[in-house]
């Protein structure tokens, strides 16, 4: 019978890759974030794996921040991935109720950070859809999409769209 003991996962930290189990890495994320599970509504919870980060847990649900200051004063986001330092920063959706599946995924440095109504999106590496206004878009690459006004688009490369 496998234990959580049994399980591992890679760990990068200053330049030094190790494997550690479930349970040590539970403990190392606890220790520096006391608190990581956020209630948000109708049983709802965001996950935030960042002590430097102000995530407003009444204006997102269900959704994941992880990074230093991913996620700082966004808006409107439901069942969302953001991950990377200012990954959707200042990003904001309309969705004032929460009503809606925003969905947007931006993981890498400033991926989404100040863009807006950029909903059911993917903006995948540094900078891509930054300042952008572009729902239902996949950007990937360095700075893809950065200030674009493309609703429906698809720019992979570095600096498509932009």
């Amino acid at each position: 019978t496998e234990t959580i003991d049994d399980s591992v996962v890679a760990v990068s930290t200053s330049g030094n890759l190790e494997k550690i189990n479930l349970q040590e890495f539970a403990q190392r994320i606890t220790s520096t974030n006391p608190q990581t599970f956020f209630p948000c509504r109708d049983g709802g919870y965001n996950i935030v794996l960042s002590n430097d980060t102000f995530v407003d847990h009444q204006l997102n649900c269900d959704t994941y921040f992880a990074g230093r200051d991913t996620g700082r004063n966004a808006e409107g986001y439901t069942n969302s991935v953001l991950i990377g330092p200012e990954a959707g920063y200042q990003s904001t959706v309309f969705n004032p109720d929460l009503d809606f599946d925003i969905a947007s995924v931006f993981i890498g440095y400033r991926a989404g950070r100040s863009s807006t109504n950029s909903d059911n999106s993917v903006f995948i590496g540094p900078s891509a859809g930054q300042d952008a206004t572009a729902s239902n878009s996949v950007f990937i690459g360095n700075s893809a999409g950065q200030s674009s006004q493309s609703d429906k688009s698809v720019g992979i490369g570095d600096n498509a769209l932009d």
